[in-house]
């Protein structure tokens, strides 16, 4: 699977799960997903029975796959992350990969735990992404603290655990909602060789604000984002992710689909098909 390449991350549909994506990516011309491996709480709430979890059976797993292939879709990457200090999140953790190696995944994107010292995440992380390698997985460490707070931290993390099995999974907004003023572009200039996959996110820029609307509908030069990664020679995928705007209530999923389809249309505009 080679190219740079367009995916839906399939928490985009919220409590519709797993299947409303499959229905709906083949009709606006996506035929990648980003599949969720985790329940997710919150303002974007996406309950574990509308996914694949690391409970679930094989059988699941095969029937989800096959509901995929036949919908013309590729499973290219998938995401849930877990706390590697304990045995309970490494063997959790361990289960999603082999989810994600079994519907035939090459991107895992996830972050591996909170810690006031970072350091206590290397033991763990780096067991992972042996585990991963050994499934012909790349992992691809989220942008959140404390491993990849921004492009300093992240370089300095790769540095420490030096894995060729780890790359970042650089997300346009999340840079924005964990630092304050910082300049998202230059971050991405600095960290943009050490990238394996990309989470296209939307906002105002705000520091803690959770606004993560449709694409093009928030401040983020996507458009520079873009190219930077061009000019890196980025070789990989960009996944839309729209995680919603705190207060603004329950989401039709007529509405849901409409986010994604204009997220599509936005990124399409930019010339992101031009890149495949």
């Amino acid at each position: 699977m080679a190219g740079r390449f367009l995916e839906i991350y399939t928490n985009c549909y919220g409590k519709f799960g797993l299947a409303a994506a499959i229905a709906h990516a083949p009709t606006i011309g996506i035929s990648h997903l980003e599949v969720a491996l985790r329940k997710h709480e919150g303002t974007l709430v996406v309950p574990a029975e509308v996914i694949l979890t690391d409970r679930s059976s094989r059988a699941q797993v095969d029937a989800a796959r096959t509901a995929l292939e036949q919908a013309g879709i590729t499973p290219s990457s998938c995401g849930g992350g877990a706390d590697v200090r304990t045995t309970e999140g490494l063997e959790a953790l361990k289960r999603r990969i082999d989810i994600a190696a079994q519907m035939g995944a090459r991107w895992f994107t996830g972050s591996t735990g909170q810690a006031d010292d970072k350091r206590e995440l290397y033991e763990g992380t780096l067991e992972i992404a042996d585990y991963a390698q050994s499934k012909g997985i790349l992992i691809c460490l989220e942008t959140h603290p404390p491993l990849i707070t921004n492009a300093d931290v992240a370089l300095a993390t790769l540095k420490d655990l030096q894995h060729p099995n780890i790359k970042v999974n650089w997300d346009t907004g999340n840079v924005y909602y964990y630092n304050e003023g910082l300049d998202g572009e230059e971050q991405l200039q600095k960290i943009a060789p050490h990238i394996g996959h990309v989470h296209f996110k939307d906002s105002r820029k705000g520091f803690k604000e959770w606004y993560f609307p449709a694409l093009g509908k928030g401040t983020i030069d996507l458009g520079r984002c873009l190219a930077i990664m061009r000019e890196a020679g980025f070789n990989g995928p960009f996944s839309i992710e729209i995680e919603g705007i705190a207060g603004e209530g329950e989401q039709t999923l007529e509405q849901r689909q409409e986010n994604v389809r204009l997220s599509v249309e936005h990124l399409r505009h930019l010339g992101i098909e031009d890149l495949d």
